[in-house]
């Protein structure tokens, strides 16, 4: 894995999980007789959820080829993971376009409800997922290094 797919892979999941730590912290604390803060709220969730899934599409692009190598027997684990993931972010987008299409008060309250509930379900397994993957990409750099060190004394 080269340093540059690294940096790349590091940046975008700290970059996701900026996200989601502000918008966990918005769950839980959004006014819901707010129309406006509640229309922005869902908004930005459903732009969190698409922006989880282009992370997963340019981790399928950049992480696999590097571990396929080292551990191949992980990549069905996280395609698994991914599929997971995004089936729980379209419940949440699927969840907010409800939130925007019920009546009453009593609707919107319980929508807001299972969207908070699903939104921690998703983020709970969004950072397990990519704890394990930052856990395999140490490997791989570790593996790496090891293969380095032994052919230039190989060579020597």
């Amino acid at each position: 894995m080269k340093r540059t797919d690294e940096q790349k892979i590091n940046s975008l999941h700290g970059d996701l999980k900026k996200k989601m730590f502000e918008t966990g912290l918005q769950v839980q604390i959004v006014d819901d007789g707010c129309r406006d803060q509640m229309k922005d709220f869902m908004e930005g969730l459903k732009g969190l959820v698409g922006y989880s899934a282009w992370v997963i599409i340019e981790e399928e692009k950049i992480f696999f080829p590097g571990i396929i190598s080292i551990a191949p027997f992980m990549i069905p684990l996280l395609e698994q993971e991914h599929r997971k993931l995004e089936e729980l972010g379209e419940r949440i987008c699927i969840l907010a376009d409800d939130y925007d299409e019920a009546y009453t008060a009593g609707e919107k309250k319980s929508t807001l409800m299972q969207i908070r509930t699903a939104y921690n379900e998703w983020m709970a397994l969004t950072l397990q997922h990519l704890g394990r993957e930052e856990m395999i990409i140490n490997q791989v750099i570790a593996e790496e290094i090891v293969e380095v060190r032994v052919l230039s004394l190989v060579a020597a």
